[in-house]
């Protein structure tokens, strides 16, 4: 993760994390192992291991709250396999619930900005797990932020966005920045018959001081949008420029052209993804609001994927369903 080294709008927070890990596809289809995915993401981040998703995943759901619920990992599951399997004993996870969407966000920040004490040469900046859509079927990695103020030393911040690892996707879609509007979309107050039922959930270092007072940026029109492919273009340019500090997209995004727009859709929601290509494949992809052109998710890929754009329909009509959970990817 890298330092912030200036207090400014779009500081970007991002770890050298190896994502390449995918969900592992569970003999059982009733068993969901995103949760599983996403411990074996952290844990290989600690150092060197030879865990494997069943055995995290058959670790974790024995200890869920509920042992009914063993066909997903719910928070406590994940806390205690991460603190069972962790690679340093100094590493300490914990699982955290609120009902205010800005104090979970705050949370999050935070914690990442703290250096954990004694794990060096270990990573001492770790990342949260979170459950989205309201249920614990679709754990992410959260590595890194975007905030105007450093979130372990302010009390009064705006948090503009994260930067995510989805395990269940490969190529474009798996590795996201997406704003902090955007993503509460997605990251909902969980339903359920346990405990964190109406609450906003996460898996991460327990908090060391109250919580901030954060604010989430509001999206900005992109101006004078007028909704053809010109200003479709310009505005997905316009917010990938805001978000170069970060390594990997930047080296992702170097020497790529920006291809025809995708018009796409999840329930009532339209927008436009813009593929950004070289060497034959699509190595970034921006999300921009249909109506607006604000700039919403950015998506990278070490590789340029090839069967990325092969996956979209092309004609003058076609409008692209896309995944409740990730707007990058096609049902």
């Amino acid at each position: 993760m890298q330092e912030i080294t200036e207090k400014v709008i779009n500081t970007n927070i991002n770890m050298d994390i190896d994502t390449s890990i995918e969900k592992k596809q569970a003999d059982d289809p009733n068993k969901y192992y995103s949760g599983a995915a996403c411990l074996k993401i952290v844990l290989d981040y600690e150092g060197f291991n030879t865990y494997t998703q069943d055995q995290l995943h058959n670790y974790a759901v024995a200890r869920n709250e509920l042992t009914d619920q063993n066909a997903c990992i719910d928070p406590k599951g994940m806390q205690l396999a991460m603190n069972n399997f962790e690679i340093d004993g100094d590493y300490n996870y914990g699982w955290e619930k609120y009902t205010s969407l800005e104090t979970m966000y705050d949370r999050i920040c935070y914690w990442m900005a703290y250096d954990v004490p004694g794990v060096a040469p270990r990573p001492q900046k770790m990342p949260a797990m979170i459950p989205l859509n309201g249920n614990y079927m679709d754990w992410v990695v959260v590595n890194g932020y975007s905030t105007d103020e450093d979130p372990y030393t302010s009390t009064n911040y705006t948090i503009n966005g994260f930067w995510i690892t989805d395990p269940e996707v490969t190529g474009i879609g798996k590795n996201i920045y997406i704003t902090a509007e955007e993503l509460g979309t997605y990251y909902k107050k969980i339903v359920s018959d346990d405990s964190f039922n109406g609450y906003y959930a996460a898996v991460m270092e327990p908090p060391m001081v109250e919580p901030a007072e954060v604010k989430i940026a509001k999206a900005a029109a992109y101006p004078g949008f007028k909704g053809d492919e010109k200003s479709i273009k310009a505005a997905a340019i316009a917010g990938l420029n805001n978000l170069l500090k970060n390594k990997q997209l930047k080296s992702a995004y170097q020497g790529c052209k920006p291809g025809k727009p995708i018009c796409a859709a999840k329930g009532k929601d339209n927008y436009f993804i813009v593929p950004f290509t070289k060497n034959n494949g699509c190595s970034v992809a921006v999300i921009i609001d249909g109506k607006t052109g604000a700039f919403r998710q950015a998506s990278y890929n070490d590789v340029p994927d090839k069967q990325y754009l092969g996956k979209f329909g092309t004609g003058k009509k076609s409008k692209n369903t896309c995944k409740l959970k990730n707007s990058f990817v096609p049902n």
